[in-house]
């Protein structure tokens, strides 16, 4: 059964927001996708259990997603002791050319108003290592005050999927009295056909009975043509299909009744191949298959079912 659940708080100080959602399944199916530094095996087990414990079909699908503090994907750092490092050689380098070129060293002064320039300092700055980016800090993890989150974003798609379910509901019901009402008419068209069919081979074997000079037991020959009567009646089988057809509409109102649907429905299906392939109406058959094409319809809810 499809659903959506969210939720959204804050844990450990930054916002969280979790989503699960459920989409048609013959098992249940748990998909967790978390954020790096909680995918541990206690986590997992706990989601796994709080789902399980209120879902038995459908695939569901879990995101835990944290919203940044700071913007970009990494944060810049200084290496302080290289940046000093590159600060000491610059002034070895203006000192050795200062004594060069004026053959003497230069004072501390004017060395300092020299030293503390916007060129030097971008020189520093620009050396490999100096400024370095690094990943945001995982945030801790606080599993016990993730789990009141996780709650309630799983009570949001419950309750979805429970206003979805009596929607399904109503249209299984509206299925099954499709069903009834063909298999009303089929009854109304049947009523009279064994007795029909009969009538109709003792008038084909009196014809040719009274070409030939074979003799026959009427006896027998009167329990030949009623065994043929009986393949072409379909009453037992209509009785097995308004029995299934019942039965769907007590189990359409029940919780965890899908899998009986699903049965139900194949069960209704084998009487329809063995009403088709008895009947000798072009009516009857006709109304098999629309009784077919509308017992489809209600498999593929069922496959909603829970």
């Amino acid at each position: 059964m499809t659903g959506f659940g969210q939720a959204s708080g804050s844990i450990s100080g930054q916002a969280c927001s979790i989503e699960i959602r459920s989409v048609n399944h013959r098992y249940l199916d748990v998909k967790l996708r978390l954020p790096e530094g909680w995918d541990g095996p206690s986590i997992e087990q706990s989601f796994s259990q709080m789902i399980r414990a209120k879902l038995k079909r459908g695939s569901v699908h879990v995101s835990v997603q944290f919203q940044k503090k700071h913007p970009g994907e990494n944060i810049p750092s200084l290496n302080l002791p290289l940046s000093q490092h590159y600060l000491h050689l610059y002034r070895q380098l203006v000192q050795e050319q200062s004594q060069t070129q004026a053959k003497k060293p230069l004072s501390n002064e004017i060395l300092e108003s020299h030293f503390m320039t916007s060129s030097m300092l971008t020189w520093v700055l620009e050396k490999p290592g100096v400024i370095s980016f690094h990943p945001e800090p995982a945030i801790q993890k606080e599993t016990e005050s993730l789990l009141p989150l996780f709650s309630l974003a799983l009570d949001s798609l419950v309750l979805q999927r429970e206003r979805e379910g009596n929607s399904l509901s109503a249209a299984l019901f509206k299925n099954c009295d499709v069903l009834l009402s063909h298999v009303d008419n089929i009854e109304t068209q049947s009523a009279h056909i064994p007795e029909s069919y009969k009538e109709h081979l003792e008038r084909q074997l009196q014809a040719w009975l009274s070409k030939h000079d074979d003799m026959v037991d009427p006896g027998r020959l009167a329990q030949e043509v009623a065994l043929l009567a009986s393949r072409v009646d379909i009453h037992e089988e209509l009785v097995r299909v308004k029995i299934h057809i019942a039965e769907a509409k007590r189990l359409c109102s029940q919780e965890e009744s899908g899998r009986q649907l699903d049965f139900l429905s194949q069960e209704i299906h084998r009487e329809l191949n063995t009403i088709g392939s008895k009947s000798q109406s072009a009516n009857i058959s006709s109304q098999v298959i629309s009784m077919k094409a509308e017992l489809e319809r209600m498999r593929e809810q069922i496959q909603n079912v829970e």
